[in-house]
């Protein structure tokens, strides 16, 4: 029996290419407890290994989980919309097309063109082009660029249905095959490569049962916590931003809410910048706003987080300082650098200013291993803003007034949040012996 909840939903959901956040969520919420690892890559495709016994050999299973849609090039006087699509469009099929455009929030719109009884003879002969239509959303200019703006996805607006003995929605290329993976996945078993035939246990001698047991070797294959790190909620949807060394190499990445651990999926990621955005199926009471501006040299600020994890305490730790330069490590300029303390276990955390709006995210220190004064830095809220808009996720507009130092600390305990990244033992191994690794893995591993 074929399960059409879970294919309407797939095909249901907006994801034009380049815009695929919603449905890779979906995606990754579907698999993530069949598969053994998933990876999400710079360009936001889901990579997803289930081991199989014979390591030798490989099949790759691949389809697109995006979908032909639109984006938004202008906003005329009028409030009407022009587009350009996203993918192959026959233009004649356009004519009162219901889509959704995906702004502030979704709206929707209608699509139009210049109505026959006004067109010219030559008008009416001719092929249209995409040009010719614009999005109408019933909605006076000054409503329109409330919620709307130039670079926001429009997708078609069409919901699943049966006819005879098939099916009819938008998008069934290639969100079928899509449909198809997530229930195979599901359906296969576990392959036992370790199962042995049952034998009858050997007697032992008295003096064998005196024998020591041998130490036990951790099993390679183990899932463990194995690293802490520090996330913030930017979202009411539960859309968290860390840095990309906190969830690297992750089978599981979990946060405590109202006292219960619940898994985060990770979105994307931005290697280059060493940023990561997570989703958690949770409604969190307060989230950050984003600068629109960068910090200025000299500007107090705050860094919020959970260095060295738990060790110290469970609470919330911050530390106050000011912006020292305007670049990071090796003239990085999507960083500055802070005199404000951050150790191992910060990363990810919000960097931000008395108004509560996050100016930076922290990642890294340098010089400490050295026995020198350490080099604080954080990634500028421009360079955050750009990639969170490239992955279809919008911030709240920043505070204007400042926040008391109550407001402020109830704002840092309730919208920052403690990041464990699980992995199995071997992996842990293996990036403890890479030099460049900057996870902040628990002691007992080191």
């Amino acid at each position: 029996m074929i399960n059409l909840k879970l294919l309407k939903e797939i095909c249901e959901t907006a994801g034009a290419p380049g815009f695929e956040n919603r449905v890779r969520s979906l995606v990754l919420k579907q698999i993530k407890n069949h598969v053994d690892h998933i990876e999400i890559d710079n360009m936001g495709n889901i990579i997803a290994l289930k081991k199989g016994v014979d390591s030798s050999k490989s099949v790759m299973i691949g389809a697109h989980m995006d979908e032909i849609g639109f984006i938004i090039t202008h906003i005329d006087k009028k409030g009407f919309l022009k587009f350009h699509p996203l993918g192959g469009f026959d233009p004649k099929t356009l004519t009162s097309q219901r889509v959704i455009v995906h702004g502030k929030k979704d709206v929707i719109g209608v699509m139009g063109s210049k109505p026959i009884h006004v067109m010219t003879p030559e008008e009416k002969n001719r092929v249209p082009k995409i040009s010719d239509f614009y999005i109408d959303l019933g909605l006076e200019l000054k409503e329109v660029e409330k919620i709307i703006s130039v670079g926001d996805s429009v997708t078609r607006e069409r919901a699943l249905i049966e006819m005879g003995d098939c099916i009819n929605c938008k998008s069934l290329d290639n969100r079928i095959a899509v449909f198809i993976l997530i229930e195979t996945l599901k359906k296969l078993e576990k392959p036992d490569s370790n199962k042995e035939k049952e034998k009858k246990p050997k007697k032992q001698t008295p003096k064998e049962k005196e024998k020591k047991p041998k130490k036990q070797i951790p099993d390679d294959n183990k899932i463990v916590a194995a690293s802490s790190g520090t996330g913030f909620y930017v979202s009411s949807t539960g859309h968290i931003i860390s840095n990309h060394h906190v969830v690297e190499g992750c089978n599981t990445v979990k946060l405590t809410f109202k006292g219960k651990e619940v898994s985060a999926d990770v979105l994307a990621v931005d290697k280059m910048n060493d940023l990561a955005i997570l989703k958690a199926d949770l409604t969190p009471s307060k989230v950050y706003s984003v600068a629109t501006e960068d910090a200025s040299l000299l500007e107090d600020i705050i860094i919020a987080g959970y260095p060295l994890g738990k060790k110290v305490s469970a609470a919330i730790k911050t530390s106050k300082g000011s912006i020292t330069a305007l670049a990071g490590y090796g003239d990085n300029y999507s960083e500055f650098q802070t005199d404000a303390a951050l150790n191992q276990g910060n990363s990810g955390g919000p960097i931000m200013d008395q108004k509560g709006n996050v100016v930076g995210v922290a990642v890294a220190n340098y010089g400490k291993n050295a026995g020198v004064e350490s080099f604080n830095f954080g990634i500028k809220s421009s360079t955050l803003k750009t990639f969170a808009n490239a992955n279809g996720l919008k911030f709240l507009p920043p505070n204007n007034r400042d926040l008391s130092n109550k407001d402020l600390g109830q704002l840092i305990t309730e919208a920052t949040i403690y990041l464990e990244c699980h992995m199995t033992v071997a992996k842990i191994k293996r990036m403890i012996a890479d030099q460049e690794n900057q996870k902040a893995f628990f002691s007992k591993f080191r």
